[in-house]
């Protein structure tokens, strides 16, 4: 395997509607005691759950001792207040996602993983009741992983190492945010957006993108642009 290639959850393989914000903020408030603030979604697009639980503690002044383990319970609870919302009202898969994902694992030589602002629980959640297999992910860096989207594409290399005993030749994110360009960029990795989430194409273009899909339904630009970038 010489190529890992990472898929984004939110906006670009799934849909979870407005079950998230729910499921998080009834989770932070039972955690800490406090009611969440609300966020418009496109605030937060990109961030991962431990940078939005950390704005949200800032954004309320809140001082824990006990912080990590009240973070850790807001996650727990998360995770079952999603499974259970999900249970009446399942996220929905993106268009061509899963046969994305299908297609760019029959490629030769490439390894395909997960770079999610979800943690490890709660992504598994959302693909498993959208219909993706979880499993078929080799590897994955998630929000208990780093505070923050650019540490995150590190971690999931170091994973690969574990995996396959080299470092991949090349990385590549597949998201649908500037904060996922910004992370590809910051990390040397290559970029393929989809406009599937809250950014258009302009303004994925505007971040750094070089490649942009309007969703993932046409496999084959999909995996020619992959081998391309191999190539280079």
């Amino acid at each position: 395997m010489a190529i890992l290639v990472l898929f984004d959850i939110d906006g670009t393989l799934v849909d979870c509607g407005a079950a998230s914000g729910k499921g998080f903020s009834k989770a932070f408030h039972e955690a800490f005691g406090v009611p969440c603030p609300i966020f418009a979604p496109a605030d937060v697009a990109g961030f991962t759950d431990s940078a939005i639980l950390a704005e949200v503690v800032s954004r309320l002044g809140l001082q824990c001792d006990d912080f990590e383990q009240r973070r850790a319970l807001a996650f727990e609870i998360y995770a079952r207040n999603l499974a259970r919302e999900f249970q009446t009202l399942p996220p929905r898969e993106l268009p061509g996602a899963a046969s994305a994902v299908r297609a760019v694992r029959s490629m030769p030589g490439l390894a395909v993983g997960l770079l999610t602002g979800s943690t490890a629980a709660t992504a598994r959640i959302k693909l498993e009741s959208a219909g993706i297999d979880f499993r078929q992910f080799v590897c994955g860096a998630y929000s208990e992983d780093a505070g923050s989207r650019g540490a995150l594409p590190a971690v999931a290399r170091a994973r690969f190492v574990d995996l396959f005993g080299q470092e991949p030749r090349r990385t590549i994110l597949i998201g649908d945010t500037p904060l996922d360009v910004e992370a590809a960029h910051a990390s040397g990795s290559d970029f393929i957006g989809v406009t599937t989430g809250h950014y258009d194409r302009a303004a994925l273009e505007r971040a750094g993108a070089e490649i942009v899909f309007d969703d993932l339904t046409e496999t084959e630009p999909l995996c020619r642009a992959i081998e391309e970038l191999r190539r280079n």
